[in-house]
């Protein structure tokens, strides 16, 4: 580092790669072992290891299905009412420490994350901003003086 221990040069992104289809979302680095990032990708919740290279779905909530009817359920992901209402952005977190378990002392990490069934959650279909296409996107929206079916 510089003065201060600040790096006076340029920094240059460094890519890390995948092999998840669609975007990464809602990129996390875990605090307790930087080496360690988590997103969301199609609904679940992931972990890659930033030196290896390697990632591991950690949750198998959602079915990745293109019918929204058909797949109501997500972990990790703050649903519409959370983000609308609470501003809340995000459906996990990392756990700050790590714990050392067993004999060997072997590294445990934890992350703490929701997981939400909107099956009862009305689906509206909104006109595509691609107009040639002539298409209509599926969203859940939970609107207002709807009673939902009880059990």
């Amino acid at each position: 580092g510089g003065k201060n221990g600040f790096m006076v040069s340029p920094m240059k992104p460094l890519e890390i790669k995948t092999q998840c289809s669609g975007p990464r979302m809602d990129p996390k680095i875990c605090p307790a072992d930087p080496a360690f990032f988590s997103f969301i990708n199609n609904s679940d919740l992931w972990v890659a290891n930033i030196e290896t290279g390697e990632e591991r779905r950690l949750t198998f909530c959602h079915q990745g299905l293109s019918n929204v009817l058909d797949d109501p359920k997500s972990a990790g992901v703050a649903t519409f009412v959370i983000q609308e209402e609470f501003d809340r952005f995000t459906g996990y977190w990392w756990c700050p420490t790590a714990s050392w378990e067993g004999s060997e002392g072997l590294k445990t990490l934890r992350i703490l994350y929701e997981e939400v069934d909107e099956s009862e959650v009305e689906v509206i279909h909104v006109p595509s901003p691609a107009l040639e296409e002539r298409k209509t996107d599926s969203y859940r929206y939970p609107r207002t003086a709807r009673i939902p079916r009880l059990p």
